[in-house]
């Protein structure tokens, strides 16, 4: 039941992770041998102290041994005894230092390849589930995960630890062992059933509580303005606290669940020394033969037993985090795939002398949907001219875009380019610059901004200071007292909208792109800063291909070419 689930964990690992763990298998091996020698000697150091002459064990190379012990001195024994016990932890603390090396390691590789998924992703792919949760698996489900790698090592210690110190025992009563074995299993699988179907629920309620206080924050961050006007703050924070209240719920049913563990297994210990008490009683045993066996056998329940209560606690983890991995394994990107993308990047082939984008037939409806967002469109835009798309909301003037971008998947209908069927993606063969409606701009400087985090160099520095004098916020640059290292804040807040929209089209301008794509980029300007951007867009529309969604009459007065959208029915 477990090892299934452990299995999920491997499918989801690289090689370097899975080599790490014949590792960790090694080391706990060598533990296991520790654990056997350390309880011989606590068990020569009671024969010692109780000067027993009874205790025999059924393998002859122990035996011997523990005959050896009993001809040392007292603090001959512990202090080979104490050597052991030091190598031992010793060992333990490294052990733990790599666990949590490799472990936040494999943590920060399953966030890279889960953020690789989503950008190599089609857009619909990564438009169909909320950012909230896509943030929840990228930062906090690998976190879940990398507790169970964590856990899934302790579980292999700990059994090495177990399996140590119950060989000693074998070795001296082998049947009272095979009674602890089916006592204690039989205990801890009461417990484990009792909760397997409610850890089950609450995981499932831990999953969609967690991307829904995401959801709330991000929202709540997103809407500040919104609420301050309409008076909502209350009720945002009522909404926030209530969806809060859940997830601390959910996270006391489990940590007490979890924790009460401990009492349940002390008490079934109690319960088996009566009974061990009980048996040697019934049998006739002498009290000192008693005393003796129960010495013995309690010394290595006081070490069994922080290994079983850890044990029992793993194996809860493991059933509660299973749906962190299988969320996380369906969302792995192979890496091929990956490496695939970004050869394409590397080669960008950067076809040039582009004339004309061509489309003839064009029909789209979305997945899912029978509604047609694009019609039979046809259209051929031409280089050194101002071509503008413009149409009602909701006329497919984005979809269009995406689709000539290779964005989403042309289902029916053709793009040319220079009289040649082009079925790809653009991005990925042309040199293509884009200004979106809302520039996304980072918390950091201009440069990184414009340059899209190019590590500065001469050749780096002529392509940003040519594009922001194309883009005309050269001047505005130099006038800042750090210049391109000016960190313009979160969400540009230290800057205007045109010149956020200019630093927008500088960083499309950067690598000189044969396409210029700008969509809706003027729709929250004023007329005076739009009529300023589109002269700018005139001055060095002959050299490029430029693209313009809009809705607005005054920067449709400056295009050369109109394709309208708008629905006939609308």
């Amino acid at each position: 039941m477990i090892l299934p689930k452990i299995y999920n964990l491997f499918k989801i690992s690289n090689k370097k992770d899975i080599r790490v763990f014949y590792y960790f298998f090694i080391i706990a091996f060598v533990v296991f041998f520790l654990e056997f020698f350390s309880t011989a000697f606590l068990i020569g150091i009671l024969i010692k102290l109780l000067n027993d002459e009874t205790v025999i064990f059924s393998n002859q190379i122990l035996n011997n041994f523990e005959i050896y012990l009993k001809n040392l001195e007292l603090f001959e024994i512990l202090f080979y005894t104490l050597i052991i016990f030091l190598f031992k932890n010793i060992l333990l603390v490294i052990f733990r230092f790599f666990q949590l090396k490799y472990s936040m390691e494999f943590q920060k590789n399953l966030s890279i390849s889960l953020l690789k998924k989503i950008l190599i992703s089609d857009l619909l792919s990564v438009q169909k589930d909320n950012s909230a949760y896509k943030f929840r698996n990228i930062y906090t489900e690998v976190g879940w995960v990398r507790k169970l790698m964590l856990q899934t090592a302790d579980l292999l210690t700990e059994t090495f630890i177990i399996a140590g110190i119950a060989l000693t025992l074998i070795f001296y009563d082998p049947y009272l062992v095979l009674f602890s074995i089916l006592f204690f299993g039989t205990s801890i699988g009461i417990i484990y059933f009792a909760f397997y179907k409610k850890n089950k629920k609450w995981a499932d309620e831990r999953l969609k509580l967690g991307g829904n206080l995401i959801l709330n924050i991000i929202q709540s961050l997103s809407s500040v303005k919104e609420i301050k006007i309409f008076r909502k703050i209350k009720k945002t924070v009522e909404y926030f606290d209530l969806t809060y209240q859940k997830y601390i719920r959910n996270a006391i049913i489990h940590g007490i669940v979890k924790s009460s563990s401990k009492p349940w297994v002390e008490t079934f210990t109690i319960f088996f020394i009566f009974l061990v008490i009980y048996y040697f009683s019934s049998e006739g045993y002498a009290q000192d033969e008693i005393f003796s066996k129960l010495g013995i056998f309690f010394i290595c329940l006081v070490r069994i037993m922080p290994s079983l209560l850890k044990i029992y606690n793993i194996i809860y983890t493991i059933n509660f985090l299973e749906n962190s991995v299988n969320l996380i394994k369906d969302e792995i990107v192979d890496d091929l795939v990956y490496q695939n993308e970004i050869q394409k990047e590397k080669e960008n082939n950067d076809q040039k002398n582009i004339i004309d984008i061509e489309v003839k037939n064009l029909t789209y409806n979305y997945p899912n949907s029978q509604a047609q967002v694009l019609d039979n469109v046809n259209f051929n835009f031409k280089k050194g001219k101002i071509n503008t798309i413009i149409g009602a909301s909701g006329s497919g003037k984005t979809t269009l875009l995406n689709l000539l971008l290779g964005l989403i998947e042309l289902t029916k209908g053709e793009i040319l380019i220079n009289n040649k069927n082009f079925n790809g993606k653009i991005y990925e063969s042309l040199n293509v610059g884009y200004v979106p409606q809302d520039v996304f701009l980072f918390d950091d400087t201009i440069k990184n901004n414009i340059s899209f985090m190019e590590k500065s160099d001469k050749f780096i520095d002529d392509k940003l200071e040519k594009s922001a004098k194309i883009s005309e916020i050269y001047d505005f640059i130099q006038s800042l007292p750090d210049k391109f290292d000016h960190i313009i804040g979160e969400k540009a807040s230290k800057i205007s909208g045109g010149q956020i929209q200019r630093i927008g089209l500088a960083r499309a301008l950067f690598n000189n792109p044969d396409i210029l794509i700008l969509d809706e980029f003027t729709s929250s300007l004023d007329l005076s800063t739009e009529k300023k951007l589109m002269t700018t867009l005139q001055k060095i529309k002959n050299d490029k291909l430029i693209i313009i969604i809009t809705h607005r009459e005054q920067t449709i007065k400056f295009s050369d070419n109109v394709l309208d959208l708008t629905r006939k029915d609308s």
